[in-house]
């Protein structure tokens, strides 16, 4: 029997439309971490604020669907993609209104821009303090990692357009952190936590659900 139950999809789905954050974990076969994810559109600063405080990964991330990153003018990072697990980085970017662009609350601003449908090229500067990553164009189907799983969570919750915040969490030696970290932190702030394993199983099994949004 195994140590730790994820929570159903329906439930981080309804969590997300309400801008809480969720906790996806990763499979086995991977990087096996896990990351808070919640809505770009819906972050607020007392939310950019928790995951830097209790996540403290290297930088916020915004997960793109495939397009959209062209769409608002942010180019690749580099001329060579080596990264581990081949993500696709783009260039970093600040709201244009930003102070700093390194405050939660300039970092809640250029999120929720990313997020917003009617967001231009011009509301952006690059580089800036967040890293935009584009998902597989095959979602899912075609790379099962958290980004695809971010931007699929999105697309569930009818979340338009289906971008996602997301922040690596360590463990307090400063090392990736695992189940025991990832489960006592979803237990100790109320949080859903769910596996990338079980978010391709539901989408498969559920084709209707996976293209709302």
């Amino acid at each position: 029997m195994p140590k730790y139950k994820f929570d159903p999809i329906e439930d981080a789905i309804k969590e997300v439309r309400k801008g809480k954050l969720v906790i996806i974990m990763d499979s086995k076969e991977r990087e096996y971490e896990g990351d808070f994810v919640g809505a770009a559109s819906k972050m607020t600063p007392e939310t950019i604020n928790f995951m830097l405080t209790h996540a403290r990964g290297a930088y916020i991330a915004i997960f793109m669907p495939a397009g959209r990153c062209d769409k608002l003018d942010i180019p690749p990072m580099g001329v060579r993609n080596e990264s581990f697990n081949h993500t696709k980085f783009r260039v970093s970017v600040d709201g244009k209104d930003n102070v700093s662009g390194s405050s939660a609350y300039d970092r809640a601003q250029t999120v929720n821009l990313l997020g917003d449908p009617a967001a231009k090229p011009s509301d952006f500067v690059r580089p800036g303090h967040v890293v935009p990553i584009e998902a597989n164009p095959k979602g899912l189907l075609g790379r099962k990692g958290h980004t695809e799983s971010g931007v699929e969570l999105m697309r569930l919750a009818g979340i338009d357009p289906p971008v996602a915040v997301d922040l690596e969490i360590l463990d307090e030696d400063g090392t990736m952190a695992h189940e025991d970290r990832l489960f006592a932190l979803a237990k100790k702030f109320k949080l859903k936590i769910i596996s990338v394993d079980d978010l391709v199983e539901y989408v498969t099994r559920k084709p209707a659900a996976a293209l709302k949004g």
